[in-house]
């Protein structure tokens, strides 16, 4: 195992540098690798060899598919480790491997570009799954943290961890690890053959892959378990999901109708508003013309008064006037009665009554 563009990491180190980590955000996705240039800056890495970093097969490439979008060329090698089958993506190259072929660790598959983004750089990531079962392929992006976690490893950390338990092939084992096992099991006979170095004790070795297998059956045995836990609990899920639906669609009839309630109540509330208003404005209109009327009829009651009064006075006046007048002219028929005729005594008492009980009579 080794770098994509050095072989050991002091090189690598020395040389080159890690312009974009992996994991970071950039609005809208994950980067799902990291992105590798030179040290001197620029595009001096335009042209740079790209290698192969252990024995594998260039399993996918695109060179013509988009080479001035996205990844531009691009292509995957696949290799078999101690973790299981790892595809390991070189990206915005200026040349690639154009054909699915064996290659040997270390041995030129491109060159480093910048095809598909602006600035020269190897954009190098590390699939966990095999790309073409992705939704993409290999032009797929980590568009959510958990993609990015169940599709793609840190692609420097896998190669130091298998640079790192290099040198004993069995020992690079994790025995808690199914798909390790598998490969240690179906890569048996390049250990035997002298492609790893082997154990001294052979006995042991094979004591340990037999515990090892037993391993893998009674991990198999729990991983159907666990599946069929699954299933039940998905079946649960399902049917507490459809329930939820249930009990969403009754809340939204419910604050629908509350909602066409709250909006009835709403108009009630306004119309009775409104009618309150009217009627206030009813009231005061009533009772200004009560008031007005009130005035209005007070008045003309003052002035009906003034003119009875008034009426009256002059009447009392008129009749005081030909009471005086009469009196007057009964004096004076009085006199020449009383020279032509003898007036009886009591005649003046009877004539001044009688006209007192006409002046009543008026008066009521």
């Amino acid at each position: 195992m080794r770098y994509p563009v050095d072989k050991n990491k002091s090189d690598f180190q020395k040389n080159w540098y890690v312009a974009s980590g992996f994991g970071e955000f950039r609005n809208t996705y994950y980067h799902n690798g990291v992105d590798l240039n030179l040290k001197s800056g620029g595009d001096t890495d335009m042209g740079q060899p790209l290698y192969a970093v252990a024995d594998g097969v260039i399993k996918y490439y695109h060179k013509s598919k988009h080479p001035n979008t996205g990844y531009g060329l691009h292509m995957v090698l696949e290799v078999d480790t101690p973790k299981g089958k790892r595809w390991f993506h070189y990206a915005h190259c200026l040349e690639i491997t154009d054909q699915a072929k064996q290659v040997k660790e270390g041995e030129i598959i491109g060159k480093v570009g910048k095809s598909g983004t602006k600035y020269a750089h190897l954009h190098f990531s590390c699939f966990k799954v095999d790309p073409a079962t992705l939704p993409n392929g290999i032009d797929t992006i980590a568009k959510t943290k958990q993609q990015l976690n169940s599709w793609w490893e840190d692609p420097l950390q896998v190669i130091e961890e298998l640079m790192a338990n290099q040198g004993s092939y069995y020992r690079g084992i994790d025995l808690t690890n199914i798909e390790s096992i598998k490969v240690c099991i179906d890569t048996w006979k390049d250990v035997v053959d002298g492609k790893y170095v082997k154990f001294e004790d052979y006995e042991k070795i094979k004591k340990e892959r037999d515990e090892a297998i037993n391993i893998i059956i009674n991990k198999e045995k729990a991983i159907s378990n666990l599946e069929d836990e699954k299933k039940t609990i998905e079946k649960s899920i399902e049917s507490f999901n459809k329930k939820i639906v249930e009990l969403n669609n009754q809340i939204s009839e419910l604050e629908k109708k509350i909602d066409d309630g709250s909006k009835e109540i709403i108009k009630k509330d306004r119309e009775i508003a409104n009618l309150e208003k009217q009627l206030e404005i009813k009231e005061n209109q009533l009772q200004a013309d009560k008031e007005k009327a009130k005035i209005e009829c007070e008045k003309k009651l003052k002035d009906q008064e003034i003119r009875l009064v008034k009426d009256f006075e002059t009447r009392e006046k008129q009749l005081k006037e030909q009471i005086a007048k009469l009196q007057e002219d009964l004096k004076k028929k009085e006199v020449v009665v009383q020279k032509e005729f003898e007036v009886p005594k009591d005649f003046k008492r009877r004539f001044v009554l009688a006209l007192e009980v006409l002046l009543g009579a008026y008066e009521k």
